[in-house]
């Protein structure tokens, strides 16, 4: 069955009205991270997200650091990274123990022999950020940093 298309030709986008949509900054600004996550992915072959990468960082900064400072930090609730907490625990990339002086709360440590992995992703994140950040001079770059924290207050 013919599809209209001579053999190599590619299909034709059709054009989208946008409307507002591109006068929006929550538009651009979700779009920009789509884009982000997109090559985050591709240089992490789907090994680690950006969010759990993060979390991950923010372990290796503060070692020992307890889920609930964690999920402050991070602006979530402790259920919302419980399940995030346990996939890097089964992956082996992070340890949590109780601590001895409040049995209720957990502190959180890169797991070990976790070093080495957590090198390497954070080797191919700064080849990303170099990559994403390369659209830029030196000056837009240092714009766009400063506007962005001013976004996310």
């Amino acid at each position: 069955m013919s599809n209209g298309l001579a053999e190599g030709e590619e299909p034709r986008r059709e054009e989208v009205a946008l409307g507002p949509l591109p006068d929006y900054l929550g538009y651009l600004l979700r779009r920009a991270q789509a884009r982000v996550f997109a090559d985050f992915a591709e240089a992490l072959d789907g090994a680690i997200s950006p969010g759990e990468f993060g979390l991950l960082t923010l372990v290796v900064e503060n070692p020992g650091i307890t889920q609930v400072r964690l999920a402050a930090a991070l602006g979530l609730d402790k259920s919302t990274l419980s399940p995030v907490l346990a996939r890097l625990t089964e992956r082996g990339l992070l340890r949590r123990e109780r601590l001895a002086s409040d049995g209720r709360l957990q502190a959180l440590r890169l797991a070990p022999g976790a070093e080495q992995a957590y090198a390497a992703m954070r080797a191919r994140v700064e080849a990303h950020e170099a990559r994403i950040g390369a659209r830029f001079t030196a000056a837009e770059r240092a714009e766009l940093m400063r506007l962005l924290r001013r976004v996310a207050g």
